[in-house]
C-alpha cells in the first residue's frame, strides 16, 4: 500500500540552519531588526508545525486521528464549495481551500489541487482574452435586452403583479 504522506522536504521544508541564518540573534543587541523581520517568524512558527506533525506521526493511533480530523475539515471545505456553486458563496475559493487543506496529508489531494490550480489560470487567461471578453458582453447584452422586452410585454398584458405594485404604490407615498 503507498504512503500518501510525503517528508517535510517534498513540501519545501526549510533547514533549521536556514531559519537561524535568516532570524536576528538575542545575543546581539544592537543588531537593528532587518526589512520584512515579520517575515522571519513565519519559517519558525512552519518549523514547530512540521515539528509536531512529525511526533504526532511517531504514534500510529494520533496519526490516524490527524489524517481522520484532516480528511473531515478538508471535505466539509470541499462540499461546501460545491454547495455554493448554486448557492450563493465563493464556490472555487472554497474548493481550492478545502484541497489545499486535503494536500496537507494527501498526495491525491495534491495532485488534485495542483490540477485545479492549472485549469483556474487556463480559464482566466481565456476570459481575459479581448475576443472572448467582447463575445461574451454581447451575449449578456443580448440576453438582458430579451428578458426587459419579456417584462415590458408582461407589463403591458397583465399588469404589475400584486406584491410589485404594492410596493411601487408604498415608494410613491414616500413623496
Amino acid at each position: 500500500m503507498p504512503d500518501d504522506r510525503r517528508s517535510d522536504r517534498e513540501v519545501g521544508a526549510t533547514d533549521v540552519s536556514e531559519v537561524a541564518d535568516t532570524m536576528p540573534r538575542p545575543d546581539d543587541p544592537g543588531q537593528q531588526a532587518r526589512p520584512g523581520a515579520a517575515e522571519n517568524s513565519k519559517p519558525r512558527l512552519r518549523h514547530r508545525v512540521r515539528r509536531v506533525r512529525r511526533r504526532i506521526r511517531r504514534n500510529r493511533t494520533l496519526d490516524a486521528t490527524w489524517r481522520v480530523g484532516v480528511f473531515v475539515v478538508g471535505a466539509f471545505f470541499v462540499i461546501a464549495g460545491l454547495v455554493m456553486f448554486v448557492a450563493p458563496g465563493p464556490g472555487w475559493l472554497t474548493v481550492i481551500l478545502g484541497l489545499a487543506i486535503l494536500s496537507t496529508e494527501f498526495e491525491w489531494a495534491h495532485r488534485l489541487l495542483h490540477w485545479t490550480k492549472e485549469k483556474a489560470q487556463a480559464a482566466s487567461a481565456k476570459a481575459l482574452d479581448p475576443a472572448v471578453r467582447k463575445r461574451n458582453l454581447l451575449i449578456g447584452a443580448a440576453v438582458l435586452v430579451v428578458v426587459v422586452a419579456v417584462c415590458w410585454w408582461w407589463v403591458a398584458a397583465y399588469g404589475l403583479p400584486g406584491p410589485v405594485a404594492s410596493f411601487w404604490e408604498w415608494v410613491r407615498s414616500l413623496r
